[in-house]
């Protein structure tokens, strides 16, 4: 359990910084961002979209990989994620 534990936080610091660092970033705009995942410009992401974009670009993770990130973006659990949902959990929350 101790092990496991560990392992979380060092996750979370790890997400921590890569949040932060984006955020130095002038040319990294969240909504770009989102505007890249949603290709069908319905204002929402779904996992499908996700899973598209990372196939695109050559990225691949097992389906419940990318179901644990889409959970964890989506907070009202609705099966959609949208810019502000996908704003809070790219935004430093640290700072």
């Amino acid at each position: 359990m101790k092990g496991f534990l560990k392992s979380l936080i060092d996750a979370e610091i790890h997400l921590e910084r890569l949040r932060f660092n984006n955020s130095l970033r002038r040319n990294f705009i969240i909504s770009d961002a989102f505007k890249a995942l949603d290709l069908n410009s319905k204002d929402s992401i779904n996992i499908e979209d996700i899973r598209n974009f990372m196939t695109s670009r050559h990225i691949f993770y097992q389906d419940y990989e990318i179901q644990y990130l889409f959970d964890r973006i989506d907070k009202m659990k609705c099966g959609e994620i949208n810019l502000n949902e996908f704003t809070r959990e790219l935004r430093p929350k640290l700072i």
